[in-house]
């Protein structure tokens, strides 16, 4: 029922699996908005996926993506407690990530950001692909996660009659 029914422009819920359903939801939009933040400060995020080992990786993260951290216009938006809703962080959660960094929520998310570009190969980390590439890899590009798997379709189709929901 939920799907079949339309959203605030009045276009059916369920026509976002037309198109790159990945990119919608409140994590799409906060991906969407870090790479037009990118782009403003001249900074392609999806340039990472031409790293070919985690050296390249390392080396486009600290030559391309952290020096936008320093910007004074993204630490003064990080600043504001409502930059992180798009992830779904409240302001209690806010104030405790701060304290995990310098202070500052700008280092923080760059911290964060640092691990998911240069901490794994990208051929083994499909959260790297959403981030930077938009989408899951192609089957044989990189890993996927299991539930998308090929080998795992029959075992996830044969038990699919077992899920049960609960609204609470």
């Amino acid at each position: 029922h939920y799907w079949e029914r339309r959203n605030w422009r009045g276009i059916r819920r369920i026509t976002v699996f037309d198109r790159n359903f990945y990119q919608t939801g409140l994590l799409g939009l906060f991906i969407a908005m870090g790479h037009r933040t990118g782009k403003f400060f001249g900074v392609d995020p999806s340039g990472i996926m031409q790293a070919r080992n985690i050296g390249e990786q390392r080396r486009f993260f600290n030559e391309e993506l952290a020096p936008v951290f320093d910007k004074k216009l993204l630490r003064w938006a990080t600043s504001r407690k409502a930059s992180l809703f798009g992830l779904g962080i409240p302001p209690a959660q806010y104030d405790s990530l701060i304290t995990s960094g310098d202070g500052t929520m700008a280092s923080v998310l760059k911290a964060r950001l640092e691990k998911l570009a240069c901490d794994f190969p990208l051929e083994n980390n499909y959260f790297a692909w959403q981030a930077f590439a938009r989408r899951y890899p192609n089957p044989g590009e990189a890993a996927l996660p299991a539930y998308l798997e090929k080998q795992n379709y029959e075992t996830i189709r044969g038990n699919v009659d077992r899920v049960a929901i609960h609204h609470a």
